[in-house]
């Protein structure tokens, strides 16, 4: 029996369902790399100590402490770790920490296209520091960075559900490139069942065998010639099955399964034996496979236990007619 199968979705459903995962994650990972001072790869973005410029980047707290909202004498706290220097643009006196507060002592100052604020912190030292430096929304900053420490934890988890996405994407695909296939060989086998003859009838009557002479000759009906070779060996099979003698059923059964064999390797299945390509068939793709199996498992027994199985004519008429089933639903007879 097959394996049940996962159906595949359809190209439109597969677009949708796996965008917007994949936007949703992507957008996390940003937001949480940007407020934790990284990009989206890991790489700190940290203005150096000696002053010079830092990576640019989005700054989120430009959102919720404006320039317009620092002024003198109100409180203030560290959006990043800060650069305290002892006069607008002049040389260090050291740092305070990220999310140390203060007071705006006097500013603003503008020197090399920046404006200065002095800060008063509770602990040495105190100096000027560049106005992009701090926030007033004290309560917002120590809020959003609650942020860097969970987007530490899923971080990993994030590219973890990224890569598992983009496997599923993967398998589907090939899965809907699979069904595609199966519908283009059941198209091909219809398509050649009905396929119209080149050569026209006169051509095939004067290419037939000169026995007009012969006792009991007859101009049969010309049938084309591709439904006739398909059909002649079904014919055959019918007439084995309709016979009195066991051995026609058994013989009928197993011509059967060379073409069921003949079919599956037609449509692509691989495999050595038939049990093999039966075992590649997805039953979206082969509804009667079933029948195929329960059809193939006689002619097995005929085979293996020869005389020792005792077929009767109920179960020779059954695996025959399921034999029908399944080549018909391909359009091979």
């Amino acid at each position: 029996m097959a394996d049940p199968k996962i159906e595949a979705p359809k190209k439109e459903e597969l677009s949708i369902w796996t965008s917007v995962p994949f936007i949703i994650i992507i957008v996390i990972l940003i937001i949480g790399a940007q407020i934790s001072g990284e990009t989206i790869f890991g790489e700190k973005v940290t203005r150096e100590d000696d002053g010079s410029q830092p990576q640019k980047s989005f700054n989120l707290y430009t959102f919720i402490g404006s320039e317009e909202a620092l002024r003198l004498g109100a409180p203030i706290i560290n959006t990043k770790k800060v650069v305290v220097r002892t006069a607008p643009a002049g040389s260090i006196v050291g740092y305070q920490k990220k999310l140390e507060t203060g007071r705006l002592m006097e500013g603003p100052v503008e020197a090399f296209s920046t404006k200065w604020w002095r800060v008063d912190y509770p602990a040495a030292p105190d100096g000027w520091i560049e106005y992009d430096s701090v926030s007033t929304n004290i309560k917002s900053v120590r809020f959003i960075n609650i942020i860097p420490y969970v987007y530490g934890f899923y971080k990993p988890i994030g590219y973890v559900l990224l890569f598992i996405l983009l496997l599923i994407v993967v398998y589907f695909k090939l899965m809907l490139k699979k069904e595609e296939g199966i519908a283009e060989k059941k198209k091909q086998l219809k398509d050649e069942q009905y396929q119209i003859p080149t050569k026209t009838i006169a051509q095939r009557i004067e290419e037939k065998p000169d026995v007009e002479e012969l006792p009991g000759f007859q101009v049969e009906e010309i049938v084309p010639i591709a439904i006739a070779e398909k059909n002649g060996r079904w014919k055959h099979i019918q007439d084995l099955i309709s016979s009195y003698n066991p051995s026609d059923w058994r013989q009928a059964i197993i011509e059967a399964d060379i073409m069921l064999e003949e079919m599956l390797d037609q449509m692509g299945y691989d495999g050595v034996t038939i049990g093999d390509k039966l075992k590649n068939v997805e039953k979206s793709d082969f509804v009667t496979v079933d029948r195929a199996w329960s059809a193939h498992r006689v002619r097995n027994q005929i085979a293996h236990d020869g005389s020792a199985f005792k077929l009767n004519r109920d179960v020779a008429e059954r695996t025959i007619k399921d034999f029908e089933e399944v080549f018909r639903e391909f359009y091979y007879i």
